[in-house]
């Protein structure tokens, strides 16, 4: 047995990856179930930026944001990213509502960006309520990534299904 115990909750991954695969896109793009997909099918570890920015704070970021201005939201998803970028094993991290500004020099060296883009029409069936990105964030996320996904409106196991045939070409992705 290894140094470090095993505890149930750990991943157990059947690949490996030289870089942590960031996954982002706007809101309504399915990022996050396209994450927990890829991540049930390859034993990756899963992180959600959002979720450890709420769990961090005790509250949703809607009320951080109210409460503390959405300098604050930005700073903390700034601060949850980059320690789960550095923490191996590297595994599929989502960026979709807290989207840290000062980010950029992170995701360009220390991890492999995967943009699911969708159309319009997807994202505004799915995110009535939910601001949309502007052009100028949409650009700035385009420029940094390093794979953009043409999700289009397929469904989301079908986004998976593109993304696992991806992960070698993307990440290096070995079979364990």
């Amino acid at each position: 047995m290894n140094e470090r115990s095993s505890d149930y909750y750990d991943p157990h991954p059947r690949v490996t990856i030289d870089k942590p695969i960031v996954l982002a896109g706007q809101i309504g793009s399915g990022a996050p179930a396209i994450g927990r997909g890829v991540a049930a099918r390859t034993g990756l570890r899963f992180s959600e930026i959002d979720r450890m920015v709420e769990h961090g704070a005790g509250c949703s970021l809607a009320a951080l944001a109210a409460s503390e201005g959405i300098a604050i939201v930005e700073e903390r998803a700034d601060g949850a990213l980059r320690r789960v970028v550095a923490r191996p094993p590297f595994g599929l991290i989502v960026l979709e509502h807290a989207w840290p500004a000062g980010c950029g020099d992170v995701l360009r060296e220390h991890a492999h960006l995967v943009n699911i883009d969708r159309p319009l029409e997807y994202l505004s069936a799915r995110a009535e309520s939910a601001p949309a990105w502007s052009s100028s964030d949409r650009e700035a996320l385009l420029s940094l990534a390093h794979t953009v996904l043409d999700a289009g409106m397929q469904h989301v196991h079908s986004v998976v299904s593109l993304l696992l045939e991806s992960l070698e070409r993307i990440a290096g992705a070995q079979r364990l």
